[in-house]
């Protein structure tokens, strides 16, 4: 029997799940082990960075300057990252304020939380996810609050929605935006890779949100704010030059 040579392209896609594609051929072609002559892989983590920052969850953050292109929010914003927990703990991915003007985190059991202060909600104080993460995983989170609805998203998709109406509120006493903690009393720093993260003005639809997150910005978009691709610096690639400073020793690992 005459056997066709078949290109077989490897993707290594986060969760080290590995994905195979097979180049011109049929629908539900399968491929047995014996057929295999070669394998090429490529470098491909779920978007195009190929680098992050990890955090120790002792005293790594990433610390933002203080910059109205980061708090001056009416009633429209989207927040999204990349992350890899090692250890969940009630520890914050991005917050602003002393009050937490806006922040999302993760809880102990893995579920993330969000906090937007004086906004009217449905429901009393934090919102979160109705899905646990688990650790040793990277996902995609966000939430998005459109003046009407607060939604946090997982892989492109919604986790779950509350209503909520009103304007975002800056706290009377500015704090920098931080990256890995939260920047009021108790810290509670983040334990694992975070990346690609980005902040909007805007609510990001989930079409957005999907046909973007695994590739990355130019940094011209409209209504963004803030985008650190954190590979290999904390440099702010959105046209508001918010660079970080970090403090503690997160470093700069392969995705």
């Amino acid at each position: 029997m005459n056997k066709t040579k078949r290109v077989i392209r490897g993707i290594l896609l986060p969760g080290l799940t590995l994905s195979v594609l097979l180049i011109g051929c049929e629908n539900d072609t399968r491929v047995l082990a014996p057929d295999i002559q070669s394998v090429s892989l490529e470098k491909n983590v779920g978007h195009k960075s190929n680098r992050a920052l990890q955090f120790d969850g002792v005293d790594d953050y990433v610390d933002l300057p203080e910059s109205s292109s980061l708090t001056n929010f009416t009633n429209q914003i989207t927040i999204e990252a990349w992350i890899y927990s090692d250890n969940f703990q009630n520890a914050s991915i991005i917050a602003s304020g002393n009050q937490n003007d806006y922040a999302l985190a993760s809880q102990p059991d893995g579920r993330l939380r969000v906090d937007m202060y004086a906004i009217d909600v449905s429901g009393v104080g934090a919102f979160f996810s109705r899905t646990s993460l688990l650790t040793h995983r990277w996902y995609h989170v966000a939430v998005v609050y459109d003046g009407s609805h607060q939604t946090i998203f997982i892989d492109g998709s919604a986790d779950t929605s509350r209503p909520a109406s009103g304007n975002l509120s800056t706290s009377p006493q500015s704090e920098d935006v931080r990256i890995g903690s939260y920047s009021g009393a108790g810290p509670n720093f983040f334990r694992g890779i975070i990346d690609e993260v980005r902040i909007w003005n805007v609510a990001r639809t989930r079409a957005q949100i999907r046909s973007r997150m695994n590739t990355e910005l130019t940094g011209g978009e409209a209504g963004l704010m803030g985008y650190w691709k954190l590979n290999g610096n904390v440099l702010d690639t959105s046209p508001n030059g918010n660079n970080g400073s970090i403090f503690g020793d997160p470093v700069f690992v392969a995705r």
